[in-house]
């Protein structure tokens, strides 16, 4: 899902290989709410995951509560 062109955009390097990066996060417990997907997908019938409902997809933080994302690692899908 966060490889989803509308999330991760795909720049093309000098030798024509593809790339995307990504960030992986870790966060508090009790700090997130689930929601929805917001790309569009399942008013075009679509399903994103097989594991995981398009109604609970996306993780978000309702407020600007410090120190509850913590950067765990940079993903990058090369292609």
């Amino acid at each position: 899902y966060s490889g989803n062109d509308i999330y991760a955009t795909t720049k093309k390097l000098e030798d024509g290989t593809s790339m995307k990066v990504m960030l992986q996060v870790r966060i508090r417990p009790g700090s997130y709410n689930i929601g929805q997907e917001t790309i569009g997908a399942t008013r075009a019938g679509k399903e994103i995951d097989p594991y995981v409902d398009n109604s609970e997809i996306e993780w978000y933080t309702p407020g600007d509560d410090k120190g509850t994302i913590i950067l765990t690692g940079v993903l990058v899908k090369v292609f």
